[in-house]
């Protein structure tokens, strides 16, 4: 944000203008940014219980050392809100099991969750497009009852709202690197961090996401008796 940006260039390069001047520049080079990448998409609408999940990356000082770990980011166009989980790999188990661990947070699982042709569920498209999934994957997706819906090859603004989501958190939660001695006090982080983001207005409804995320989380499914083991 251009807040950040100049509290980072004030602290760390002695910046000496003013918090204006660079709130002016980052607002006239985000309008340029948008001509120079304008395409037309149309707006997917998706009614509540539907989910989109796409991975980002996160940097975080832990004692002695800056690490690099994935995070899963669930979110939800109906209401805007989200849901992240740190993991240390984007590999099928990792990925499982930090959808798993988001779902139990929810108390509920989505309808129908979105993804791009990651490895840890794909393993190849045909011609066609039809899809050969991990067995782990569709073992999973059983298990819990939604429904899978892949993009088309490249096009990953058929996920928008998840790949939005993914920048607003690197920027607004993990920046600068959170301190985080281990990976549970990431997560930690990371949901205390979700949750206080929700108490705030939806971009274009005006209506507090926790609000419309209390409409939206009764339509989940019912968990499971038994959770799926991940292994």
């Amino acid at each position: 944000t251009a807040k950040l940006i100049f509290y980072r260039l004030r602290d760390e390069y002695r910046f000496a203008g003013g918090r204006r001047t660079v709130e002016e520049y980052v607002a006239k080079r985000r309008k340029e940014l948008k001509l120079e990448r304008a395409e037309s998409y149309e707006r997917l609408e998706h009614p509540g219980g539907e989910a989109q999940v796409d991975f980002g990356t996160a940097y975080v000082g832990q004692p002695g050392q800056l690490v690099e770990r994935k995070v899963l980011i669930m979110s939800f166009p109906f209401s805007n809100a989200a849901f992240a989980f740190p993991v240390r790999k984007e590999n099928t188990e990792c990925f499982l099991e930090a959808m798993k661990r988001i779902f139990e947070r929810m108390g509920g699982v989505p309808r129908k969750i979105w993804f791009d042709n990651l490895s840890a569920a794909v393993v190849s498209i045909s011609r066609d497009g039809k899809r050969s999934c991990t067995d782990q994957f569709l073992r999973f997706a059983t298990h819990y009852r939604f429904d899978p819906e892949f993009c088309n090859p490249y096009r990953g603004h058929e996920k928008g709202h998840v790949e939005n989501k993914v920048g607003y958190s690197r920027r607004n939660w993990l920046v600068p690197p959170p301190i985080c001695e281990t990976d549970a006090d990431l997560e930690t982080y990371l949901a205390q961090a979700a949750e206080a983001d929700m108490d705030r207005p939806h971009y274009a409804k005006k209506e507090r996401i926790v609000d419309l995320w209390e409409q939206e989380r009764k339509k989940l499914l019912a968990m499971p008796t038994v959770a799926f083991e991940v292994f």
